[in-house]
């Protein structure tokens, strides 16, 4: 028996484990020679294809003998049972295979017929001596003795052998003789007590021929049994010798299956342990690849943050380039808008000192030319009042009533002329008061224009310093609120100019309280004149004039509309912040005055708002209702800045 191993060994780096599969393999290849050489190789491990052998036992009947058959046949004697001799196993050669014609399966052995030796003749019987007695009457006749019937041929077919003893029993001959009796006379005795004696010889002359043929019948038949059972045994010595060399080769087909089953079992073994150790190898290499694509992942992953981070730092500096540059145009853009209100503003003042030039020529010769009226009436008057004390004179005399009455009218006439000139005086000095208030109004308008030049200037250098901020960033921050503004949160410092507390908007701001009861917290007066001489109206909350209310909602409105663009450009970090702002408008629509009476504590927040209210300007002039009452009207509210610019009014 040829056995063949093969054995696949994978690429392994690792020494122990390429030793521990030589060691398991060379294992294998001793035990399978051990095996081998305890087993042998019988029939080089081919195993027989015949199955198992199969014994049937089948009776054949046979033809009696008709000469025998009429020959008394005696009983048969028993014999004992011939004792089971061991059968030592015989190892037959495997049968080669043969070009016939396949056999059915399974084995029949049958017994060869065994022919029977001639009975010899029976020995001829001395003749009978007859005597004259007179024969005894027999109750029966003798039974005829029976020749042992041919033992029919038997075949041998079993399934298994169960019972290799084969127990046969023997007739006996002594039992024909007791049959051939009568039972009557073996009993009770023959009828007649005295029987001749030839009748008794004769008697047992043919008991002992017969007695001798039925034993020579017998030793016959006890021949043939003996040859028989002679045969039987060789048949079941043979088929014992098969059916052992049958056990023997399945024994020896089983331990070569098992063998196989052994080496296989081993190959199996070895080829699952080489695949086992492959599969680590390869799972080994699979997790390395894992590793190697994790790590490339992460550095792919660490590459797109670092351009990301790349991209980012680019989009924000381009960000902020474009931030300054429309800072920059948003800067240029106020300075051409301050440039042009400048320039309107300048007209206007022109225009308006011209105007109050030529009205106050006009009132001066106005008032020259009443002053020459009133002096003219005067001396009219006092010439008659010369001649009416001439004419009372003369008529004094005449009718004293008359003189009465001519000195009550010199009296009313001398009133009259008193409250004319009192009249003139009032004139004169309402005309020095419009003419000094027109002066205070074009001072003001000159103030504001220079407080407008300086919160441009200090917005602009604002602007560069929050640019040079960003430029600088990482090594501090510092950026300037406006002049109106106050520190935020983040430790930036007002910068106030010089001249602030001598300007216009700082008088203003202390001339706000004067019309404020602060211990009450009443709001200032509406409406009536203020120090300045200008008539103006204080529009708060509690605001009852319908038209006043009306022209402030307009205003809010106008203000919330065009207002959110210019907050949207003016801050690019939109914060919540709320201040309280006045706003002065004249009765022409233009601005007179911004108070930030609270800060937003930011200062671009604080230069939105002033730019909002300027680039708004200006607003629809005063309905004939309110102009005839008032000459300024105070815009008070909160300027709340989020997402929207909503204007609400203060509550106190």
């Amino acid at each position: 028996m040829s056995i063949a191993t093969e054995t696949q060994r994978a690429p392994s780096p690792d020494p122990v484990k390429r030793r521990l599969v030589v060691a398991i393999v060379l294992s294998l290849l001793f035990h399978g020679f051990l095996l081998i050489l305890q087993f042998g190789i019988p029939g080089l491990g081919v195993p027989d294809p015949s199955p198992p052998l199969t014994v049937r036992i089948a009776n054949v009947a046979t033809p009696p003998d008709p000469a025998k058959a009429a020959a008394p046949t005696p009983a048969a004697v028993p014999m004992p049972a011939p004792l089971p001799t061991p059968v030592a196993p015989l190892a037959l050669p495997a049968p080669e295979p043969t070009p016939t014609s396949p056999v059915a399966p399974g084995m029949t052995l049958v017994d060869p017929v065994v022919q029977p030796e001639p009975v010899p003749a029976p020995p001829p019987r001395p003749p009978a001596r007859k005597k004259k007695a007179r024969q005894s009457k027999r109750v029966s006749t003798p039974l005829q003795a029976h020749e042992l019937a041919e033992p029919s041929t038997r075949v041998i077919a079993q399934n298994e052998v169960i019972n290799d003893d084969f127990v046969v029993p023997v007739a006996q001959p002594e039992e024909a003789l007791e049959k051939s009796l009568d039972p009557q006379d073996a009993q009770l005795g023959t009828d007649e007590g005295a029987d001749s004696a030839s009748a008794v010889a004769d008697e047992q002359e043919r008991a002992e021929a017969a007695r001798a043929e039925d034993l020579a019948q017998a030793k016959l038949r006890e021949e043939e049994e003996r040859k028989l059972l002679e045969a039987r045994a060789a048949d079941a010595e043979r088929v014992q010798q098969l059916a052992a060399a049958q056990a023997q080769r399945e024994t020896e087909a089983r331990e070569v299956r098992d063998r196989q089953a052994a080496i296989e079992r081993a190959e199996a073994d070895t080829k699952l342990a080489e695949q086992a150790a492959a599969e680590r190898i390869a799972e080994k290499q699979i997790a390395e690849k894992q590793i190697a694509a994790q790590q490339a992942a992460e550095l792919q992953a660490e590459r797109m943050r670092r351009e990301t981070s790349l991209r980012v730092q680019a989009e924000q500096q381009e960000r902020e380039e474009q931030q300054r540059k429309e800072r920059q145009l948003a800067h240029e853009a106020d300075a051409r808008k301050l440039a042009v209100e400048d320039a309107a503003r300048q007209a206007s003042l022109r225009q308006q000192r011209e105007a109050l030039a030529a009205k106050q020529q006009a009132d001066e010769s106005a008032a020259r030319q009443k002053a020459d009226q009133l002096a003219a009436q005067q001396l009219a008057e006092q010439q008659a009042a010369q001649q009416a004390a001439q004419q009372a004179a003369q008529q004094a005399a005449q009718q004293a009533p008359q003189q009465a009455a001519q000195k009550l009218a010199q009296q009313e006439a001398a009133q009259k002329l008193a409250q004319q000139e009192a009249a003139q005086k009032l004139a004169q000095q309402e005309a020095a008061q419009k003419l000094a208030q027109a002066a205070e109004q074009a001072a003001q308008q000159q103030a504001a224009q220079k407080a407008a030049q300086q919160k441009a200037d200090q917005l602009a250098a604002q602007r560069e310093q929050e640019r040079g901020t960003a430029a600088g960033r990482g090594a501090g921050r510092a950026a300037s609120d406006g002049p109106l503004g106050s520190p935020d949160g983040s430790g930036n410092k007002a910068v106030v100019p010089n001249d602030f507390f001598s300007s216009a908007a700082a008088n203003r701001a202390r001339q706000l309280p004067r019309g404020l009861d602060i211990l009450t917290g009443a709001p200032p007066r509406a409406g009536g004149n203020d120090e300045r001489g200008g008539r103006r109206a204080y529009v708060g909350a509690g605001e009852r004039d319908v038209s006043l209310r009306m022209y402030a909602e307009s205003w809010r409105h106008k203000i919330e509309r065009n207002g959110a663009l210019n907050y949207r450009q003016s801050s690019q970090n939109p914060v919540a912040g709320e201040a309280l702002v006045s706003v002065a408008i004249r009765s022409d629509g233009s601005v007179e005055d911004i108070t930030l009476v609270r800060s937003t504590g930011r200062a671009d927040m604080d230069a939105a708002v002033i730019r909002i209210v300027r680039v708004n300007a200006r607003y629809s002039a005063f309905p004939s209702n309110i102009s005839s009452r008032y000459d300024v009207i105070e815009l008070r509210r909160v300027w709340r800045f989020d997402e929207t610019l909503t204007l609400i009014e203060e509550v106190r």
